[in-house]
């Protein structure tokens, strides 16, 4: 929980930092689940930052937050896409296969050109994820190599987990964007 009033300045540290941080690609791959061990409570997709500037902006960032008076982050960042929550144990077994069948499918890759400040407000129907501030990061630095493969285009809800495997999983909702 942040306070309000901090919100201005925030969102210049967000821009500044965004702006020293040249574009970068990221990979998404593989289903897995969160936590790795005990019940699956969060489906996700491992995101993959070869040359580590996730982690770099990530750094940046909490630093810059940090000398706000913020508390760092002490968690160790694990880069992911929330496909999904886990809401019963129904069906879990079989989502636990899938999620091995394709643990390291790739399902693509992409450009990060910008970093977004969000609200994150959990509600009875899953956290609602509100944008407060976007922020251009600095042009790409070389230019982004084609992946060598072209990926699969996945329809996550049906080739991979049929109505059986997700009955038991809770959409986590964004607002409708532009």
């Amino acid at each position: 929980d942040v306070a309000d009033d901090l919100l201005p300045a925030m969102t210049a540290r967000l821009t500044a930092v965004a702006a020293a941080v040249p574009a970068f690609p990221l990979e998404l791959e593989g289903l897995a689940r969160f936590p790795e061990r005990g019940p699956a409570r969060t489906i996700i997709s491992r995101v993959l930052s070869p040359d580590q500037r996730l982690t770099k902006l990530h750094r940046l960032l909490d630093s810059a937050w940090g000398g706000m008076g913020l508390p760092m982050d002490t968690r160790v960042l694990v880069p992911h896409l929330t496909l999904g929550r886990v809401n019963s144990n129904h069906g879990l077994n079989r989502l636990l296969r899938l999620l091995d069948k394709h643990d390291l499918d790739l399902f693509g890759a992409f450009l990060v050109e910008r970093a977004t400040l969000y609200s994150s407000v959990l509600g009875t129907e899953g956290p609602l994820h509100t944008p407060l501030h976007t922020a251009a990061l600095a042009p790409p630095v070389d230019p982004v190599p084609p992946h060598p493969s072209e990926p699969r285009r996945w329809n996550l809800s049906r080739e991979i987990c049929p109505a059986p495997c997700t009955e038991n999983l809770q959409r986590v909702n964004f607002p409708d964007s532009e």
